[in-house]
């Protein structure tokens, strides 16, 4: 049957003639090039290393960053207040972020959690309406709130969005010093750092979690007369916890339901330190003594939060960029921000999604030369 249908010569005819023709065009024209190229090869050698140079250069100089990042539809805030803020405070400076955002034509609803992970510190975010009921980006709306979250006194508001590839959480640049040498001398290492990025204007928000300002009563026993009267630091120890602490010391019932039973003193009289030392204690023999007469007050400045990479003392600088500019561009900056201010002993580490692109960056470059 294939010798009848088959011809040993078939002839093309309609449209596929005139696509046979173009391609022998085609090809007729390619090979006259080829052989023009070749006959010139030196000027060929020159063309491609100059193209590869100049994609060198170009891969050296241009934005480096992991993923763009998407419009998820919905933007975060980290939001942290003064070391001796209050709960009522750190829930009215909720309410007035809230106020804001709800001002904004493309807002659909928020949450909001405070007093997480530590009393002075909260988070949120903001949901947005579908794309097609909005005009404006994520990107643009997290301009936005940030600008005015910015101006809500007594908090610093940081806006973000959540990071385009899975396995992060945070801020989008976490950048970590270590050390081995006190927390004074970090706290001083990364003010300077933060305070040449605040500069540098490539951040919306920057700082670093080490905070030396939160203040502290500490009551110091005077060991000899508190022996003299019989008593021992433990005792004391114990009497101020049972005023102070909340702590529990056994069960009642009452109705069928148990209650604990919590020695503390009336929340009148623990309103401040300087309360303490009108406390009274019972020597062995009954006699009442105030906590004045066994020690006193003394007050210090403590960090905030102590915090520990790789078991080294360390702090974060964490930030929210600008849209210009690149994750690789900031990274460097703070990097060779480091090496100017900080004397030896500080290293340099990663969290989060800045730990992400520093160990995929480099994959990514081994990728495209293969």
């Amino acid at each position: 049957m294939c010798a009848h249908f088959l011809k040993q010569e078939h002839a093309s005819a309609g449209f596929m003639a005139r696509v046979e023709r173009g391609l022998e065009r085609l090809h007729d024209r390619y090979r006259r090039a080829l052989s023009s190229a070749l006959e010139t090869h030196g000027v060929m050698i020159v063309m491609g290393f100059l193209f590869l140079g100049v994609t060198v250069f170009l891969f050296m100089t241009s934005m480096r960053e992991l993923a763009p990042q998407e419009d998820q539809g919905i933007v975060l805030y980290s939001m942290i207040g003064p070391a001796n803020v209050t709960a009522d405070e750190m829930q009215r400076n909720a309410q007035a972020l809230q106020k804001i955002a709800r001002t904004e034509p493309e807002y659909a609803q928020m949450f909001q959690i405070t007093g997480a992970p530590v009393l002075n510190q909260g988070l949120g975010g903001v949901v947005f309406k579908p794309w097609e009921e909005r005009k404006r980006s994520a990107e643009q709306l997290q301009k936005e709130l940030q600008m005015r979250w910015a101006q809500v006194p007594g908090v610093r508001v940081a806006a973000f969005q959540f990071p385009p590839l899975p396995g992060t959480q945070g801020l989008p640049v976490q950048f970590v010093i270590t050390t081995t040498e006190s927390f004074e001398q970090l706290d001083e290492v990364a003010q300077k750092v933060v305070d040449r990025a605040r500069q540098s204007g490539m951040f919306f928000f920057v700082d670093a979690d080490l905070k030396l300002d939160k203040p502290q009563s500490r009551f110091v026993v005077d060991r000899d007369l508190t022996a003299t009267l019989g008593l021992t630091q433990q005792d004391v120890g114990d009497g101020l916890s049972g005023a102070l602490s909340g702590n529990y010391i056994n069960y009642f019932s009452m109705d069928g339901r148990s209650y604990r039973v919590i020695p503390q003193v009336r929340q009148t009289d623990r309103l401040n330190p300087s309360q303490v030392p009108a406390y009274y204690f019972r020597t062995p023999d009954g006699r009442l003594f105030s906590a004045a007469t066994l020690g006193h007050l003394r007050q210090l400045v403590v960090p905030e939060t102590v915090s520990h990479f790789q078991q080294l003392n360390a702090t974060t600088i964490g930030g929210v960029t600008t849209p210009l500019v690149s994750q690789g561009e900031v990274l460097a900056f703070l990097n060779k921000t480091l090496q100017e201010v900080a004397p030896s002993g500080f290293n340099v580490d990663y969290s989060g999604a800045s730990r992400q692109f520093m160990s995929e960056s480099g994959s990514f470059a081994v990728t495209l030369l293969f």
